[in-house]
């Protein structure tokens, strides 16, 4: 049984469905908050839930600025999880809001994901990836492979086709069936992106591709910027260690295995990881020993909705996309009695009232071990005592009161000893 509750999310487009889905199968009902740049899509997707048939007030989306609308629904008690993907200093006040009430929550934040590169790869299919994984969506993805790491004895052919790719990329209108690089999504935004290249210029930066707006009449109206690669940084630089969020690749080349490791995870972030080789056992020995949420082979962003998916350090917290994450469990008390009893009306403690003082009930601090029906139709539950005693004796057929989760109460007539 799922315990009922609220659940709000903060979701950038596909990962609407992917987080919503099990929330709502877990039970929940759900506000969601989209980002203040970017709400169209989630009102999009409310209409087709909307359709869809799902009951009035399951589901609401609530657009507005992070700073009012956010911080209300994570200090609201009746929010009981949040579910959270942007930022990571954003997700820290997140954090510190949702544990003045104790609520649990999952948080979804930033990367400077390293792309590798080993001689033995597959180049072409390398360089297809390695363009995938920066490049799509603008740059604006929390997973894009930003750092890019290429073994020393192919690093100047790799980066020399890389670059040409790059610039033979079409930018163009997002609704242009062949465009490869849109707009970004705000003008504050690009800003924000070009900042960052000035700043790796200081740093002694060479732009080997773009590093400007994309001149011409095309690109008056919209918000674009070309698909830029830089070499000549440490890994130690600004940029390699700040998230853009934009279509901004770095270079840099290793030497071994030992060597890509330790550049790799020299970074605050360890969301994703990308590893191209013919050389399995190589790929597997890597990507064990990158601290990443997710690590792709000869691939990027390829998803599953069946894997669980988030970050360690300051990439986030918890995984997502599975439905025991919308759910909790308090606990179960057991309430035997062989009389007649009456139960108490709801509130926050759910307990029973036996008719005959002479007559207590029994409670007992139980585990539940296993929820199933018989082929009876019968519900069967069964029990082990916590500390490894035995249960005491009842009658078959005695009342069982679970508490599970937020108050949900519900009444058993079957109950099975375990132990």
């Amino acid at each position: 049984m799922l315990s009922p509750g609220l659940h709000r999310g903060i979701h950038r487009s596909h990962r609407n469905a992917q987080k919503i889905a099990p929330a709502l199968a877990a039970g929940n009902a759900i506000v969601l908050k989209p980002a203040s740049w970017s709400p169209l899509v989630c009102l999009a997707f409310a209409r087709i839930v909307e359709a869809a048939g799902l009951p009035p007030g399951i589901f609401s989306t609530l657009p507005g600025a992070g700073s009012i609308v956010g911080d209300r629904l994570v200090t609201h008690p009746a929010i009981k999880k949040v579910s959270f993907t942007g930022g990571t200093e954003v997700g820290r006040g997140i954090a510190r809001k949702a544990s003045e009430k104790l609520m649990p929550v999952s948080l979804e934040l930033g990367g400077k994901s390293p792309t590798i590169v080993f001689a033995d790869a597959d180049i072409d299919l390398a360089i297809a990836g390695v363009l995938f994984g920066i490049f799509s969506s603008t740059g604006q993805s929390c997973i894009a492979g930003s750092r890019l790491f290429i073994e020393r004895r192919i690093y100047d052919s790799f980066v020399a086709r890389l670059v040409a790719a790059a610039k033979a990329l079409r930018i163009g209108h997002s609704f242009d069936k062949t465009t490869q690089v849109a707009p970004l999504i705000h003008a504050d935004h690009r800003d924000a992106v070009e900042a960052h290249i000035r700043r790796a210029r200081e740093d002694g930066a060479e732009i080997l591709a773009g590093g400007n707006r994309p001149e011409g009449r095309t690109f008056e109206q919209g918000v674009f910027f070309e698909p830029t690669i830089l070499a000549g940084l440490d890994n130690t630089s600004r940029l390699c260690r700040d998230e853009v969020f934009g279509p901004v690749l770095a270079v840099l080349p290793f030497d071994d295995e030992t060597d890509v490791i330790a550049q790799g995870n020299d970074n605050a972030y360890g969301l994703a990881c990308g590893i191209y080789t013919r050389d399995f056992a190589k790929a597997w020995r890597v990507g064990r020993a990158i601290d990443a949420g997710t690590v792709w082979i000869n691939t990027y962003k390829q998803f599953s909705i069946a894997t669980p998916f988030g970050g360690v350090k300051d990439s986030g917290l918890g995984r997502g996309e599975r439905t025991r994450r919308y759910s909790r469990l308090d606990g179960a008390k057991v309430s035997l009695c062989r009389h007649e009893r009456r139960a108490a009306s709801l509130g926050e403690v759910k307990m029973t009232e036996a008719q005959s003082q002479d007559k207590p009930d029994v409670l007992l601090d139980v585990r539940l071990r296993r929820i199933g029906w018989e082929a009876d139709g019968v519900l069967a539950l069964e029990f082990s005592a916590v500390d490894g005693g035995d249960l005491p004796p009842f009658e078959p057929g005695a009342h069982v009161d679970l508490h599970l989760g937020d108050g949900l109460l519900r009444q058993y007539s079957a109950l099975r000893r375990s132990g």
